[in-house]
C-alpha cells in the first residue's frame, strides 16, 4: 500500500470566488466591521489564536470552522510559509521513548517545543507523507481531503501482480472510491515519496518494460500520480547511473525541486550503510535531460551514512550516521555538525511544520 496526502488548495478560480463569498457572508454577521477588513484581520492571525476564538460564541465557532475560511487561511499561510520550523520524530536512545519535537531551523538547530502525539510506537506505524501541515501514516489517517492507496496482489514466488487496485479516500464523504485505470507500475512499499508540482512521486518500475533490463530486473523509473487529474505517469532517471538496486534510491524535495538521492552501499558489521551519496535535482520539471548533479556526500571516513532524511532551510542535509546519530551536513563545505541527537535509525522522520485550521 502506498499512501499520500493530497494538497487541499487546488480549486478552480470560480470555486475560489464562490468560496470566498460564502466565507464573507458567514463572517459579516454580528460585526460592525466591513466584511473585507474582518476577513483580512482573521487571515493574519495564527492558528492557536483562531482556535481559542472558537470558544467566544457559536457564531465565531461557525465562522472559523467554515470550510471556505479554512481554505482561505491555508492558502494565506502557504504563501507566507518560510519553512523555518521542522517537526522531528524519532525514538530517542538516550531517553528510551518516542519524541515528536519542533526545532527552529535557523543558523542553529534549536529545540522549540515538545508535541503530544497520538502514535506512541516507532515499530508499527511509519510516515507515508505530509502536506499543508497535515500528516498521513500507514494504517492511521489524519489527513486533509484525500489519501490514495495502491493495493497489490502477490503471485507465485512472491511476485507482484499488476495492475494494482487504486483507491482514493475522501474525508468529506468518509468513503473509498476506486479509480478505473490500468496501472502498469510496481511501487515497492519501501519506496520514499516526494510531492512536487501537484503530483506524488515514487521510485518504481514497469515489469513489462524490457528496455535496459539489468540482472533480470526491470529498469528503475520515477512513477508519478497527478492528484488533480488522477492519472499516472513516469519520468526517466539521470542517464548513466546504475539503478538496478532500488533500495539505494530515494526521492526528496530540495528547494521546491524533485531530488534524487543515489547512494553507494558499504558493509560494516553486517549493517547496510552508504559511503557515498549523489544528490541530483530535476531543474525543469518533466524534462529528463534537466537532471543535474548538485552535490556528492562522502562521509565514509566517519563510518558511513545510515539514512538521508531531507534538507534544511539553508540547504544542509540531515543525515543519520552509522552510530544512529542525527547530524547536519554542509553540502558545499562538506562539514558535519553534530546535533546531539541519537535514535533508532528507521524511526527518524523530518517534516516541514506549519499550523493549519483543517479539523479532522
Amino acid at each position: 500500500m502506498v499512501d499520500q496526502c493530497r494538497r487541499g488548495h487546488h480549486h478552480q478560480r470560480r470555486h475560489r470566488r464562490r468560496g470566498e463569498s460564502e466565507a464573507k457572508e458567514e463572517m459579516s454577521g454580528g460585526s460592525d466591521l466591513p466584511e473585507e477588513i474582518l476577513i483580512q484581520i482573521l487571515l493574519k492571525l495564527p492558528v492557536k489564536s483562531l482556535v481559542r476564538f472558537r470558544c467566544v460564541s457559536k457564531s465565531w465557532d461557525s465562522l472559523i470552522t467554515h470550510p471556505s475560511f479554512v481554505s482561505l487561511h491555508l492558502r494565506h499561510a502557504m504563501a507566507g510559509h518560510d519553512r523555518s520550523v521542522i517537526l522531528l520524530r524519532h525514538y530517542s536512545l538516550t531517553q528510551r521513548k518516542e519524541r515528536n519535537t519542533l526545532y527552529l531551523d535557523g543558523e542553529s538547530f534549536l529545540e522549540h517545543q515538545e508535541l503530544e502525539f497520538p502514535l506512541k510506537t516507532h515499530d508499527t506505524y511509519y510516515l507515508a507523507g505530509s502536506c499543508n501541515g497535515l500528516l498521513c501514516f500507514s494504517d492511521y489517517i489524519i489527513n486533509n481531503l484525500q489519501v490514495v492507496r495502491l493495493i497489490y496482489i502477490l503471485g507465485k514466488n512472491w511476485s507482484v501482480i499488476v495492475p494494482p487496485e487504486v483507491e482514493i479516500y475522501e474525508l468529506k464523504t468518509n468513503a473509498w472510491r476506486g479509480i478505473q485505470t490500468a496501472v502498469p507500475y510496481v511501487i515497492p512499499e519501501s519506496s520514499s515519496q516526494a510531492f512536487v508540482n501537484g503530483a506524488i512521486h515514487w521510485i518504481g518500475y514497469n515489469p513489462a518494460d524490457r528496455r535496459l533490463k539489468v540482472a533480470s530486473s526491470p529498469r528503475s523509473i520515477v512513477v508519478l500520480f497527478d492528484m488533480q487529474d488522477e492519472v499516472f505517469g513516469e519520468m526517466e532517471l539521470p542517464k548513466g547511473g546504475d539503478y538496478a538496486n532500488r533500495l539505494n534510491l530515494s526521492l526528496a524535495v530540495h528547494q521546491d525541486l524533485i531530488c534524487l538521492l543515489h547512494c553507494h552501499p558499504m558493509e560494516e558489521d553486517g549493517h547496510q550503510l552508504y559511503g557515498v551519496c549523489w544528490v541530483w535535482v530535476m531543474k525543469e520539471y518533466g524534462a529528463a535531460d534537466s537532471w543535474t548533479k548538485l552535490f556528492t556526500i562522502n562521509i565514509s571516513e566517519h563510518g558511513g551514512i545510515g539514512r538521508i532524511l531531507g534538507f534544511r532551510k539553508k540547504g544542509d542535509a540531515l543525515l543519520v550516521t552509522h552510530n544512529d546519530e542525527l547530524v547536519s551536513y554542509d553540502l558545499r563545505g562538506q562539514r558535519i555538525s553534530r546535533l546531539g541527537l541519537y535514535g533508532v535509525a528507521r524511526s527518524f522522520e523530518v517534516i516541514p511544520y506549519m499550523d493549519c485550521l483543517i479539523l479532522v
